[in-house]
């Protein structure tokens, strides 16, 4: 596990923070451990988006317990400058707006692009330059492709007319699928998973039809 760690990159950790984590460690960490986890999870999801708003200062204290915690559970040695940054997240989102906004991941899937890019290993300074500006242009000319829906699994499941629903069908002006209704939290620790919507879903007899 320590070996794979080592390369995963600042979008896997969140991948796992912000939605596999939850469901995967349920049976994997003990409790203690896995409401530890909980804690950051519930904060971070909610500090995430705008539409949970009315859950900062809810966020905010689980930061604070959860900070608490880590030097209870790991010893001193966990108290990291990282860690206590945390603290502040609540305060910079009230000054900057939900984490998104301000995240450097943005950054990080462009530099992937850039890499992607480079053929040469002289002058590679100028040339990463030249290639920022390329696709500075690219960016500029070219038409936002168009939003891509698919029918085939596990991509099958999208928002329509504010549903989730499991797509079934799709056509170049439509898309069409079963309806996914919320049957039961994942946890309710902090707080019910309810509020963000993570849960058990059953698929419904209703059936969806909308346009990308």
């Amino acid at each position: 596990v320590d070996t794979e760690l080592k390369h995963f990159k600042a979008t896997e950790f969140r991948l796992f923070l912000l939605y596999v984590g939850p469901f995967f460690f349920k049976n994997f960490l003990n409790d203690e451990l896995y409401k530890h986890f909980l804690l950051l999870h519930f904060s971070i999801y909610v500090l995430s988006s705008s539409n949970h708003e009315a859950l900062y200062t809810n966020a905010q204290r689980c930061i604070e317990i959860f900070v608490y915690d880590m030097k209870r559970i790991f010893s001193n040695r966990a108290m990291t400058y990282n860690v206590h940054v945390l603290l502040h997240l609540h305060d910079f989102v009230l000054k900057h707006g939900n984490l998104n906004k301000f995240s450097t991941f943005g950054f990080e899937n462009h530099l992937h692009h850039i890499k992607k890019r480079i053929r040469v290993t002289r002058h590679i300074f100028r040339h990463v330059l030249n290639q920022c500006f390329t696709l500075r242009n690219i960016c500029i000319s070219d038409c936002v492709s168009d939003l891509f829906f698919s029918s085939k699994s596990p991509n099958n499941c999208a928002i329509v007319n504010g549903c989730i629903i499991k797509v079934d069908k799709t056509e170049s002006d439509s898309v069409s699928g079963y309806e996914l209704v919320f049957r039961d939290e994942l946890y309710s620790f902090p707080y019910s998973s309810r509020f963000l919507g993570i849960g058990y879903y059953n698929l419904s007899r209703s059936f969806v039809i909308g346009r990308p």
